[in-house]
């Protein structure tokens, strides 16, 4: 048995699947459910897997935001959802749409995508708004380019060697929102390449509930949950 096969046996049986089939990593969809509400026993998870020291703590974040309002009655909600968000200051809520747009500019910039720098630079004015955030964007729309040179930049990157990598269906079914597996699992891409830590400021908006669109006229709307957000 190679040593992925060795892992992928120890996350089959620690989801509680006694079947014979063995798993391959598309069996990952979904297993981080298996840990909710409060994340115990991800520590058995990472055992001996590089990047554990700070993948773990990165993923126990994402448990801390959702365990309140967990459901207790035998079902469960799909995705990991941020029911209870701490309130979001409205200038605090700015300040981390600017930082994640500033992050996608320098992403942007690096693959000399510079249709959307020029939606970028200067920092498009931003408004906060209180509501859910509209969804989804359409193709031609921002957001939509926004996702296509993230997804491009994390893929000219060369990460450490570790079986977590192995984990990415399991961790983009969390939310699924890959900025948020990309913010679990940037710890084993860090130095390489010049932008330090590129999803913190996404990671603090979803946290607490937020997000944002552009509108028509190149502006940004961050959205906060009612009674989320204060002055």
């Amino acid at each position: 048995m190679s040593d992925q096969e060795a892992l992928l046996a120890r996350w089959k049986a620690l989801a509680g699947d006694h079947s014979r089939r063995p798993w391959t990593p598309d069996h990952l969809a979904g297993f981080f459910q298996n840990f909710r509400p409060h994340g115990v026993g991800l520590a058995e998870v990472f055992e001996g897997v590089e990047g554990a020291d700070e993948i773990t703590p990165r993923l126990l974040e994402i448990y801390r935001a959702t365990a309140e309002g967990w459901r207790d009655d035998g079902g469960y909600d799909a995705y990991f959802n941020v029911k209870s968000p701490v309130p979001l200051a409205a200038p605090r809520a700015v300040e981390l749409v600017l930082g994640h747009l500033e992050k996608v500019r320098a992403m942007a910039e690096v693959l000399g995508r510079d249709d959307l720098v020029a939606s970028l630079d200067p920092a498009p004015a931003v408004d906060v708004v209180v509501g859910e955030t509209p969804w989804p964007p359409g193709p031609d729309d921002v957001e939509s380019t926004i996702y296509e040179v993230v997804g491009d930049y994390m893929a000219l990157l060369t990460p450490r060697e570790s079986p977590a990598l192995g984990m990415e269906e399991g961790l983009w079914t969390i939310a699924g929102d890959y900025n948020l597996r990309h913010y679990v699992l940037w710890p084993l891409y860090r130095g390489v390449g010049t932008i330090e830590e590129p999803f913190q400021p996404y990671f603090e908006l979803w946290r607490h509930g937020a997000g944002y669109r552009f509108t028509p006229e190149g502006a940004v709307h961050v959205y906060t949950p009612a009674g989320a957000a204060s002055p």
